[in-house]
């Protein structure tokens, strides 16, 4: 029986250890809790839909259109939206005084922000297709 506890450890010692383990839930078991650094949701086959995990930032949800491309984004910051091409058309962020929304043109540049000011009031910035700021309200 020692000789076989041994083998055993040496065993696990020495093959190698896989960081990834495919979880089926075939007999209805019910996870309490899963710890992990990173899920990864995939579809019939094996394309990355979306992973939900943690970095150096904190927490991270992405999320992918069936062409890969278009998708979202949400991590500590805020949520971005992506278009088909994959480019950002929209952020719902935080910021210092609370939270922004910001739209994008299909170039990329920022067209039009609703934001909390300084002193705690709503402002709306319009800009030309530049990024450029060409109103303010209020």
């Amino acid at each position: 029986m020692c000789v076989g506890g041994v083998l055993v450890l040496l065993g696990g010692a020495f093959l190698p250890q896989s960081k990834q383990v495919n979880a089926q839930n075939t007999d209805e078991r019910v996870f309490d809790t899963v710890i992990c650094r990173e899920l990864r949701v995939v579809d019939a086959f094996g394309q990355v839909r979306a992973r939900l995990g943690s970095d150096d930032d904190g927490g991270f949800v992405v999320v992918w259109g069936k062409d890969k491309k278009r998708g979202a984004f949400l991590d500590g910051g805020g949520l971005t939206i992506a278009n088909n091409e994959g480019k950002i058309v929209g952020m719902l962020q935080a910021t210092e005084y609370s939270g922004g929304l910001t739209i994008f043109n299909n170039e990329g540049h920022p067209v039009g922000t609703l934001d909390v000011s300084n002193t705690g009031g709503g402002v709306l910035f319009t800009r030309d297709k530049h990024g450029n700021i060409t109103g303010r309200v209020p």
